[in-house]
């Protein structure tokens, strides 16, 4: 990029209007800079140079930091992290407004997710800290509180369970070396007690979820509708959890070979590659500045 990315830096796909094709990149660490990665000419550029308007303040990305595209517009929500400030970007202009106040101060790991109540309402549910998330209502364009059953942590997930007695709830796998999960209800945003990562019955009575923790949605295959679970905290464990058991249970591990094998941990990354000479896997980083990858076929 143009500038350099500090740690709560993130970047957001565009998808309609005159930047289409084009990311916009926030450098985080507190700056209210934004870049602009020009896929045709493969290029960054700064937003001014990217012909951006110059009105409007851009409000300071820090820890915490999130966007997401709002639903049924061409607008994109970023919540600035470190406080509850939230901006409105127009895809269509490269407008920049303010947005509604986060109903609790957001200052995690940045985790959203979307989701839709029995009657259709699009909502986001987005990680806040603690033990709580603030979600937001695309319709109203306002922001309400869940509270999750304990706090979350490093590694912290979110899946929409697609099916089975919960299906259309939320699971909320905490991380920060806990073995426990919330299910969150789409329609009162109450949180009760989920199924454990670790324990008896589930993946293993020492396993919990830490830093550099991944989660894989599957889509096809024998698994299709399940998510594995890559538990981080340096180790090479992952746990399959299935929403017709509503369970976690042992799942395959990312390295059988080597030493400390593929073990998952603090900027770990994962992602499906839709393509190519793997077109039906996962690819699987192991962070912690390891050169060690590999790939997950569901």
């Amino acid at each position: 990029t143009v500038n350099a990315i500090a740690a709560s830096g993130f970047s957001v796909p565009l998808t309609r209007g005159s930047y289409a094709g084009n990311i916009l990149t926030f450098v985080g660490g507190g700056s209210a800079v934004f870049n602009i990665y020009n896929a045709a000419t493969n290029q960054y550029l700064t937003s001014v140079a990217a012909g951006l308007p110059t009105s409007g303040t851009v409000l300071a990305m820090n820890t915490g930091a999130t966007a997401f595209p709002i639903s049924g517009t061409e607008q994109i929500m970023i919540v600035r992290g470190n406080g509850t400030g939230t901006q409105i970007f127009s895809q269509s202009t490269g407008a920049i407004i303010a947005g509604n106040a986060t109903s609790v101060t957001v200052n995690s790991v940045p985790l959203n997710l979307q989701f839709r109540t029995s009657v259709g309402v699009v909502k986001q549910a987005i990680y806040a800290q603690s033990n709580q998330l603030t979600i937001f209502d695309h319709g109203l364009l306002t922001f309400a509180t869940a509270t999750l059953t304990a706090a979350g942590g490093s590694g912290a997930q979110m899946f929409l369970i697609p099916s089975g007695a919960e299906a259309g709830n939320i699971l909320f796998i905490h991380g920060g070396g806990s073995a426990a999960t919330s299910i969150i209800n789409r329609d009162t945003l109450t949180a009760t007690a989920g199924p454990p990562v670790g324990g008896a019955g589930a993946c293993g009575n020492t396993v919990v979820v830490n830093a550099g923790a991944q989660l894989l949605p599957i889509p096809y295959g024998a698994n299709a509708g399940k998510a594995l679970l890559l538990v981080g905290g340096d180790t090479p464990t992952t746990c399959m959890y299935d929403p017709a058991t509503n369970a976690f249970s042992v799942g395959p591990v990312t390295s059988t070979t080597g030493s400390p094998g593929y073990a998952i941990s603090n900027g770990a990354l994962a992602f499906r590659t839709n393509g190519g000479i793997y077109p039906t896997s996962f690819v699987i980083l192991s962070g912690a500045n390891k050169n060690v990858w590999g790939t997950y076929v569901p």
